[in-house]
């Protein structure tokens, strides 16, 4: 018969896409009451996936360097710029200690998810047009 490998020897998991790290970090963040916190881990997932989404090295840029960088990227411009808002509202708690309502860390967190679903959307939407060009 067949030998299996014993569990330690098993190959490392191949890492999450990007899209299901983002929902998995921003399920971990809903659990923080911290407004600061909050928005941290907000804007850490959603740097995290634009960098593994989009190829925007957004986990050590401003928020204005990313606003940038996404102008090179085919995503619409509406996109673009309500992930830019959430961006500057979430450094506005980070930084500024701007005060807000946990219900509005919540509604942010919502709206990460649904943006990110645009970014796929998007992405999805060019692979399926350009098909002879990955195979050329």
């Amino acid at each position: 018969g067949r030998r299996r490998r014993p569990a330690a020897e098993a190959a490392p998991a191949p890492p999450l896409p990007p899209y299901e790290l983002l929902r998995r970090e921003l399920a971990a963040a809903a659990g923080l009451t911290e407004p600061a916190a909050l928005h941290t881990a907000l804007s850490l997932a959603l740097r995290r996936y634009l960098h593994g989404a989009l190829a925007i090295p957004a986990i050590e840029r401003t928020t204005s360097e990313i606003a940038a960088a996404l102008r090179a990227t085919p995503m619409p411009a509406a996109t673009r710029r309500a992930l830019v808002a959430l961006l500057r509202r979430s450094d506005e708690v980070r930084f500024a200690r701007l005060a807000v309502a946990r219900e509005e860390g919540e509604r942010r967190l919502a709206a990460a998810a649904g943006l990110a679903g645009e970014v796929e959307r998007e992405l999805s939407a060019r692979r399926a047009a350009a098909p002879a060009e990955e195979a050329a």
